[in-house]
């Protein structure tokens, strides 16, 4: 077995340069990581400037070589390290211009050689920015952001990590600025995503808030607030409660978004509805999502009032809009499946706790459930979503 293994010593003489020569094997080789070339770069910076390499790579790299950072995630359509992927969000932070997957090692050289700042410095800015960035990943509680993260991490908005990561990490802002700030990207973009519009500028976008970041880092003025709500573009609009309200009364939003962004929606309003009086604001994350009326309906409900093509398809978009969706736990859910509305009524009556089923059975009770109630519970839904998000003009007040 070991008979093909090889190995090859190079002894170097006092004179070479361990980092070069290595850099320069491997571009003959497999090819390296970026945070590869990045830390070797670094070293060999320290080396040249007189700074002691192994004291940098203990104090500000050596935490960085766990296996978690060099873990392959997604990224868009691509694998890579989470550390080259921390690389290039700490890049876009600091220099609030686009960094592509392949580049990150000469815009990190760029940088450190532009700025002229000691590379022990900026090791030191890399390490603190990750400690955060892995807190960040696995959802640390201590950050106090539970539910920012919860909801930002099941949007899969990863394009705003760098402005997520600048209000988290700069030293000097007032964590209700910060809340406020977070709160602003959080509701631009549940609301976008709710109103269905496009994604394609959120890269170019979010480093224009860096931007305004980088020019006024105490948040004097609200820029992130301000920026998001002066945005008049298609791409680049901030719904307001109109809009909103439109979309979860006649948007299909069951077979537009996918079970975990719309369960999102539904648990932050089971969660305004329960106010500051409740037991308890923390909604369970494992319900499942319901139809009130149920997708096969024609078994146990009535046909629309106008029983024709029109009024068959009208009701077979209300279907699937959220004013006719709730939350049930997974032992309830098979027992009301198709049922007739009175069935439904009394189960949910006998085994819901829940805000968004107690007032669904106190307004249609005695009431049949039809497109007229959908669409009046789903302007009432929106309402409490507009609560959760703030629209601009609310947040800019």
């Amino acid at each position: 077995m070991f008979a093909l293994l090889q190995l090859v010593v190079i002894d170097l003489s006092t004179d070479d340069d361990a980092a070069v020569i290595f850099e320069t094997l491997n571009a003959r080789g497999t090819p390296l990581q970026q945070s590869d070339l990045v830390k070797n770069y670094a070293l060999q910076a320290a080396a040249t400037a007189g700074i002691d390499e192994k004291k940098v790579h203990a104090e500000h790299w050596a935490g960085l070589e766990v296996d978690w950072w060099q873990q392959e995630v997604r990224q868009g359509r691509l694998y890579r390290p989470r550390l080259d992927i921390l690389l290039a969000h700490w890049l876009v932070m600091r220099t609030a211009a686009e960094v592509q997957s392949h580049e990150v090692f000469l815009r990190f050289r760029a940088y450190v050689e532009e700025t002229g700042r000691p590379i022990d410095e900026v090791l030191s800015d890399v390490a603190r920015v990750a400690e955060v960035y892995r807190r960040i990943e696995v959802r640390d509680t201590t950050l106090g952001l539970d539910e920012f993260l919860y909801r930002w991490q099941t949007i899969e908005a990863g394009v705003a990590t760098p402005v997520v990561l600048w209000l988290v990490t700069e030293p000097g802002i007032a964590s209700q600025d910060r809340d406020r700030s977070l709160l602003a990207v959080e509701s631009f973009l549940v609301r976008r995503m709710a109103c269905r519009l496009t994604t394609k500028d959120y890269n170019r976008l979010f480093i224009d808030v860096i931007e305004r970041l980088r020019s006024d880092p105490t948040l004097a003025g609200d820029p992130v607030v301000s920026y998001l709500a002066g945005q008049s573009a298609d791409a680049r609009e901030w719904p307001d409660d109109g809009q909103l309200a439109a979309a979860f009364g006649e948007l299909p939003l069951f077979r537009l978004l996918t079970r975990g962004r719309l369960r999102l929606l539904l648990e932050a309003v089971e969660g305004a509805m329960r106010g500051p009086l409740a037991e308890t604001r923390q909604v369970p994350r494992d319900l499942t999502i319901e139809h009130v009326m149920p997708q096969s309906w024609s078994a146990h409900w009535s046909p629309p009032a106008r029983d024709d093509r029109d009024a068959h398809l009208l009701r077979g978009r209300l279907l699937h809009s959220i004013g006719n969706l709730t939350l049930v736990n997974r032992r309830l859910n098979p027992t009301l499946s198709n049922a007739a509305w009175a069935h439904k009524q009394g189960a949910l009556d006998e085994h819901s706790v829940l805000h968004l089923n107690k007032r669904l059975l106190r307004g249609y009770r005695d009431r049949d459930w039809n497109e007229e109630g959908i669409r009046e519970r789903g302007a009432v839904l929106a309402g409490y979503a507009a609560r959760v998000w703030p629209s601009a003009a609310e947040l800019a007040k």
